[in-house]
């Protein structure tokens, strides 16, 4: 082996170290900010009477979203705040039923758990969703609550807001989630982003 070829063959070994190194200290990174977010629940604090001036969930409340092209109905979501309540992990909490459909048909149907902080705030304790594909049930990805699997409440609406964009807060087991609002965005945090054209809202 000549002098080149071992150069060569050191600068490959030397950069699959490097980038080793790189992906476990990011890794690691990404592990220790799931650790520290470890927010205290008393469930004495919460209730499930969501009167938040910015996101207040009336039982029996409706919220629709649609979105169009050319105009036809592309995309629309249906929101409800039913009846029942479940406790997690001693929280009582509402449920938030959101109906996802694509082209008139249900793409995903997730079932939302929150309760509001004697401070206002609303909370986020979890989700048991249903995703479908030409209406049949695929999986329950993105599924998860406050308690399992290292998976941790947040902050979904303050009591109070700023103008400028924040953090919604949460863990799912050892990755840390964000979800981005603005202060303008006050009904639905979820389907901002989705949102982009003809939206149309009917709030019962």
């Amino acid at each position: 082996m000549n002098r080149r070829t071992k150069i060569f063959f050191g600068v490959v070994v030397l950069l699959l170290i490097v980038g080793g190194a790189t992906l476990f200290v990011f890794d690691n990174t990404k592990s220790s900010r799931a650790a520290e977010y470890n927010p205290q629940i008393n469930p004495a604090d919460f209730t499930t009477e969501i009167t938040n001036k910015y996101f207040a969930l009336p039982v029996g409340k409706k919220l629709t979203y649609e979105t169009t092209e050319q105009g036809s109905v592309t995309e629309r979501i249906e929101i409800e705040i039913l009846p029942e309540t479940v406790t997690i992990e001693g929280v009582e909490t509402v449920v938030y039923l959101d109906k996802e459909y694509k082209n008139g048909q249900l793409v995903e149907e997730t079932r939302d758990y929150l309760a509001q902080h004697n401070n206002g705030d609303v909370w986020y304790f979890g989700e048991d969703v249903d995703n479908y594909s030409n209406g049949i049930l695929l999986n329950h990805s993105g599924s998860f609550l406050h308690g399992k699997d290292g998976a941790k409440a947040g902050i979904w609406m303050k009591a109070e807001q700023r103008p400028e964009a924040g953090i919604l807060r949460w863990s799912r087991g050892r990755h840390a989630g964000h979800r981005r609002y603005r202060r303008d965005c006050l009904h639905q945090v979820r389907h901002v982003h989705r949102l982009r054209q003809g939206l149309r809202l009917d709030a019962a």
